[in-house]
């Protein structure tokens, strides 16, 4: 009896120092936010948008000299990708058409018979032209945007630049360097943005894929969660299962693995009384995918006879707040956003708006 006593009175210490720490940073107008998400989900590009948009904060040109032979690895990497494609499906009369447009056809044509080392690759600017035509062909797209996009978020932005980019002079401008960033990182890395009186300060726990109940009470002093989502990855398989309580048949695929991170770390017993925010991604990317392909194949739980998007909007909302053990607290909130748009409501007010209302 005495031994839990001291257990739950421990508890109560720390869970007050806790809350004091939270008051006195308040008081001192800083605000902690703990940024969650996989590679995919956006989340180190919006850290990096924010800051551009209200710090000003321009690029110099050692960022510019760091990140571009990166970019350049990063377009030769998805150019060959798409060229590897073309030529494992060569088109006869009796094959299934990819492309619809005539500059589609003429791209499709030329790069089926490139010849290309792997090793000693370099995306030149005749290249970049065909590249370009023949992922703006509507059909040829809806075949190699799952592909490419599974490997980098910025896959599309590379090639919407690529032509640019493939350029003998070519040096990264601010935007490249924001949407280019290098993925898979490890680690935890801080952002600090003073707006107005208030010091906002964004921890990014990177990739981490080892066992989260080890570390996550580290960051049980935040203000606020942050959890990115990329809505396009529900056809993409899981990167991993880390729930005891759950097995890999249980997990459908990356979009139902990051609900099940959610579930995992936001019901965190340090987190019962945090602002959670989750920020839906690729919205666009999901309405183009389900063109092609129907949902609940690839997510058994979705029963509506639909693939409209606004119904699946809903159901992904729903899943989230299913998730919710503290509804009570009313802690939760849910939003869409566009990483590559400026014209986003101003975050930081409605993040003092949600931390005032959660006092």
């Amino acid at each position: 009896m005495g031994s839990q006593f001291s257990v739950l009175n421990r508890k109560w210490l720390i869970e007050r120092s806790i809350i004091i720490e939270k008051r006195k940073r308040r008081s001192n107008k800083i605000i902690k936010i703990l940024m969650m998400g996989n590679e995919n989900s956006a989340k180190s590009t919006f850290a990096k948008k924010v800051k551009s948009i209200y710090q000003n904060d321009k690029i110099d040109n050692s960022d510019a000299n760091s990140i571009l032979p990166y970019i350049k690895l990063y377009l030769s990497n998805s150019f060959k990708d798409i060229i590897k494609f073309i030529q494992q499906h060569p088109q006869t009369p009796d094959t299934k058409p990819m492309v619809s447009t005539q500059l589609g056809i003429i791209a499709w044509e030329k790069l089926s018979c490139f010849n290309y080392t792997p090793f000693n690759f370099k995306p030149t600017k005749e290249l970049a032209k065909y590249i370009y035509d023949i992922c703006h062909d509507p059909l040829f797209k809806s075949y190699i945007y799952p592909i490419i996009s599974s490997k980098r978020e910025d896959a599309f932005y590379l090639i919407e630049n690529c032509k640019r980019m493939s350029n003998d002079d070519y040096v990264p401008n601010d935007e490249d360097i924001i949407r280019c960033s290098k993925n898979n990182q490890s680690g935890v890395f801080d952002t600090k943005l003073e707006i107005g009186k208030s010091e906002f300060v964004f921890v990014d726990t990177g990739n981490q894929k080892c066992d989260r109940k080890k570390w996550v009470h580290q960051f049980e002093d935040v203000d606020i969660i942050l959890f990115f989502l990329a809505l396009d990855e529900f056809d993409l398989p899981p990167d991993e299962i880390k729930s005891q309580s759950q097995s890999v048949h249980d997990c459908y695929n990356k979009l139902h693995e990051n609900i099940l991170v959610f579930d995992e770390i936001v019901n965190n017993h340090f987190f019962s009384n945090t602002p959670v925010i989750v920020l839906f991604n690729k919205k666009e990317q999901l309405i183009e995918k389900l063109k092609t392909t129907t949902f609940s194949q690839h997510y058994p739980d979705y029963q509506i006879n639909s693939n409209n998007p606004n119904d699946i909007f809903s159901f992904i909302s729903n899943q989230f707040k299913l998730r919710d053990h503290f509804p009570l607290n009313k802690r939760l909130f849910i939003h869409s956003f566009n990483s590559s748009d400026t014209n986003q409501i101003d975050f930081f007010q409605y993040v003092k708006k949600i931390l005032e209302d959660t006092i």
